[in-house]
């Protein structure tokens, strides 16, 4: 018993400490996955192939609807250096991403292939430090112009990523 509470006591304070790794807190309508330094959170189903420790969410995002979302995120503690210089102290949103191509092996959502190429498309990319981690955060929206809506819901989910 006096073991437990010990063991107990000591994942509290290693949780407390900022021990953990990112992840995203939960929130209703939101799917969320971590694997080996990489976090997705859509609010849609992820798709069965992108569930795996393998697979980057490419199935996700070619059959992304019109009102869905992917946040795909990269998160690699900081070790001092050169490397580091890259990740500037900006908090992650979607209005200081800038519109990307699709990254490789990845498509365009249907409803924004039109347009998937274009400033201000359906994929936006950005860099970020913050409590001792290089983030890197590729944002899918299911239409070729994001709605307001779109852009809140996803800053709301970048807010709630804890590290």
């Amino acid at each position: 018993m006096r073991r437990s509470a010990w063991l107990l006591g000591l994942v509290g304070l290693v949780a407390g400490c900022g021990g953990g790794s990112p992840h995203f807190q939960r929130a209703a309508g939101w799917h969320v996955l971590w694997r080996h330094g990489e976090l997705v959170a859509a609010n849609v189903p992820l798709a069965p192939a992108d569930q795996s420790l393998s697979s980057p969410p490419s199935r996700t995002v070619a059959a992304l609807p019109e009102r869905g979302i992917v946040i795909w995120l990269s998160a690699i503690r900081r070790r001092g250096g050169a490397i580091d210089a890259k990740f500037p102290p900006v908090p992650l949103r979607v209005e200081r991403a800038v519109a990307t191509d699709p990254p490789e092996g990845f498509f365009c959502a249907p409803a924004a292939r039109p347009h998937c190429f274009e400033a201000g498309g359906s994929i936006r990319r950005m860099q970020a430090r913050a409590a001792g981690w290089n983030l890197g955060a590729t944002i899918f929206f299911g239409r070729d112009r994001p709605s307001p809506a779109q852009i809140d819901a996803a800053n709301a989910e970048l807010a709630r990523l804890s590290l």
